[in-house]
């Protein structure tokens, strides 16, 4: 095994369990860098990239997966546009993401995985 194999091979060996990268994390990176960019018009500048591209790695190396998959749904919900007529619901059985119309008042809801039924108010 050749020197950069071996360095592959132990990072892949090191990142299992971890988080990784995500949206969140590409973003965080870049602003991160962008910032750094301009770090030398001021200190604060400067910290505020440090802690930005630091929370990235933090966030990267991480073992607490839930934690960070809420904190990219999160952000990515913030910049993803949503049909404004649909509210989503998780079924409780099965935690599949169901879609349906706003304004409907309270309806039964059948999950299509399970086939479960319950009740919500759109």
């Amino acid at each position: 095994m050749n020197f950069f194999n071996r360095i592959g091979y132990e990072l892949r060996k090191f990142m299992i369990g971890r988080y990784g990268i995500d949206n969140l994390g590409i973003i965080l990176m870049v602003a991160g860098f962008v910032l750094s960019l301009f770090s030398r018009i001021s200190i604060v500048i400067s910290a505020i990239s440090l802690l930005i591209l630091g929370f990235g790695i933090f966030r990267m190396l991480s073992k607490n997966i839930p934690q960070r998959k809420k904190e990219n749904s999160f952000v990515m919900d913030l910049f993803s546009k949503k049909e404004s007529g649909y509210r989503y619901f998780r079924c409780p059985d099965c935690s599949q993401k169901i879609r349906v119309p706003k304004g409907k008042g309270k309806i039964r809801i059948t999950c299509p995985k399970c086939g479960h039924r319950f009740e919500k108010n759109t």
